[in-house]
């Protein structure tokens, strides 16, 4: 389950973050958050590699920093979308807060990690 608050962007530079919650009984072996600015309709690689293991029923936590793209106060801010692979190998990806989804076909490599 990750965390998703949805923050107003005010400042010039976002500090936002990140938490990856494995409930399951199974490791993550490795996962890639990305910021989402809904206001530009665009995906932003922060950080540029993957995160590595998450344990079972454990959390992984990571703090991003941004430039806010918007100026004034009030303008759109960022969601974040996260990639994960599980032990069998198999992508998911959780996009702005919306239910975890599998990716399979050409959504598994357009929407996986960065190469």
């Amino acid at each position: 389950m990750l965390s998703q608050e949805t923050w107003i962007a005010a400042a010039r530079t976002v500090r936002i973050v990140v938490e990856l919650h494995n409930d399951s009984d199974e490791p993550i072996l490795r996962w890639f958050p990305r910021l989402y600015d809904y206001g530009l309709r665009t995906e932003y690689d922060v950080p540029e590699q993957p995160m590595g293991l998450v344990d079972p029923h454990s959390v992984a936590r990571i703090v991003l920093l941004a430039i806010n793209p918007h100026p004034n106060p009030g303008e759109p801010g960022f969601l974040v979308n996260v990639t994960f692979e599980d032990s069998a190998g198999r992508l998911w990806r959780r996009a702005h807060g919306t239910p975890i989804e599998e990716l399979s076909g050409k959504d598994r490599s357009r929407k996986s990690f960065p190469r």
